[in-house]
């Protein structure tokens, strides 16, 4: 079990994936249990480890994904990139749009809003793939605005698989 109760940034982000990778070698198809308490964070380095959790799935782990607290933002999609999905009852997820800043020229700017509006595509992408809900319809709820879910909501909306 590896407790990530931290920002996904860089260094988060990489010592668990450290982690990971030693439960892999020691014991290739082990289950893993990755508990989540998290404000979210980098979307960059929430990808990164989303993905490599991926490859772990596909290497023969069963990932499971717990979500006490709270998986805001970048750590609620994280918890999407799991077997399974799952929230303690009284834990919150948060949905929103990605924020970034932006300075330079128009062009770079201009460049910096392109870059975001991929990442809103990837990030709504995950959700739906086993969400009850449309891309369109959970973009309408994140718009200019947070999205804040209780457990029950989530499991509703398809978010996660159970509460615990």
């Amino acid at each position: 079990m590896y407790v990530f109760d931290k920002q996904v940034e860089e260094s988060s982000v990489k010592l668990c994936i450290q982690q990971l990778v030693n439960w892999s070698r020691q014991d290739p198809g082990c289950k893993i249990e990755i508990q989540i308490n998290s404000p979210g964070g980098s979307i960059i380095d929430g990808f990164a480890l989303i993905d490599f959790i991926r490859g772990l799935r596909e290497n023969g782990h069963e990932v499971t994904m717990i979500a006490y607290g709270y998986a805001a933002s970048m750590a609620g999609v994280l918890l999407q990139a799991a077997d399974r999905r799952l929230m303690g009852k009284h834990a919150l997820m948060l949905i929103h749009e990605g924020s970034l800043g932006a300075i330079g020229d128009f062009g770079k700017v201009e460049d910096r809003l392109k870059l975001m509006k991929m990442m809103h595509d990837k990030i709504l992408a995950l959700f739906t793939e086993r969400a009850k809900l449309s891309a369109g319809q959970i973009r309408s709820r994140w718009e200019r605005k947070d999205w804040w879910l209780t457990a029950e909501e989530a499991l509703k909306h398809g978010f996660v698989d159970e509460i615990r």
